[in-house]
């Protein structure tokens, strides 16, 4: 047995009816038009572009001085000392009472903490960047705009010299 779908719309060709009054037109067939928007594509504004990096630097924000503080204590915790270099190698000094075992999880760990930030790090400096031109955009377009952005990039920047330091 075999089914057989039927088109209904097959009676409403495109000769039939004036598709511009009726609704969309797809392979000659009539489609009525939709009683909502979902079709229409969504423009994208500077506003909208601002507001949802601001979404995502206050979702990010956290989690960077999160680790940054979890990463601080753990240096403080064990009485270690990081030492990084030029090129961003990062080196451990552990006490001579801390066994090698220990001292191998606490480099790993400290690196696996030292790699989100790291991460954190550029996704913010990468929105930030995205937020800050676009806000010279508004501002180009109204004299009296105040920045949304200022605030977020303060605060990057103090949580990021308390990780350099």
């Amino acid at each position: 047995m075999r089914l057989l779908f039927i088109n209904y719309f097959s009676a409403f060709r495109l000769k039939y009816f004036n598709a511009n009054s009726l609704g969309k037109l797809k392979n000659n067939y009539f489609l009525p038009p939709s009683p909502y928007g979902f079709n229409k594509p969504k423009k994208c504004t500077l506003e909208l572009d601002l507001s949802q990096i601001l979404i995502e630097v206050n979702n990010i924000l956290p989690q960077y001085s999160h680790f940054i503080e979890q990463f601080r204590s753990i240096i403080v915790n064990t009485d270690a000392n990081v030492i990084v270099d030029g090129s961003g190698s990062m080196s451990i000094d552990v006490p001579a009472s801390m066994s090698d075992n220990e001292a191998e999880q606490l480099s790993k760990k400290l690196n696996v903490i030292d790699s989100l930030i790291r991460t954190r790090n550029d996704d913010l400096e990468k929105l930030l960047d995205k937020a800050t031109s676009i806000e010279s955009e508004l501002s180009k377009k109204n004299t009296n705009y105040k920045s949304q952005i200022l605030e977020k990039a303060q605060e990057f920047q103090r949580l990021k010299n308390i990780y350099k330091n």
